[in-house]
């Protein structure tokens, strides 16, 4: 088990260019708009139990949910809600 707390922010990678003023956009849309938009929910941090650090899980820094699911949903509408999802963290890493 594990805690994980996300966020709506844009990839790291964006960050420089996305929503810059500065930055030529191709299709002439507000930088402000294009960057609300390009913004994701993502994983700010989490705090792994011990069990679930042993087991070599592992959730990454940035890591984005899908823009549908219960997660997305209560995010988005600021209300709780009930479903199932699966996160795709890729295959565990072990540490030592």
């Amino acid at each position: 088990m594990a805690a994980a707390f996300l966020s709506w922010k844009l990839k790291p990678t964006q960050q420089p260019t996305i929503g810059n003023v500065d930055q030529q956009n191709l299709f002439d849309t507000d930088p402000a708009e294009h960057a609300r938009r390009a913004k994701r929910l993502r994983l700010d941090y989490s705090i792994p139990s011990p069990k679930f650090a042993e087991a070599g899980h592992y959730l990454p820094a940035d890591k984005s949910v899908e823009n549908d699911g219960p997660l997305y949903e209560a995010a988005s509408t600021g209300r709780p809600c009930e479903g199932e999802c699966q996160l795709d963290l890729g295959p565990p890493k072990l540490f030592g």
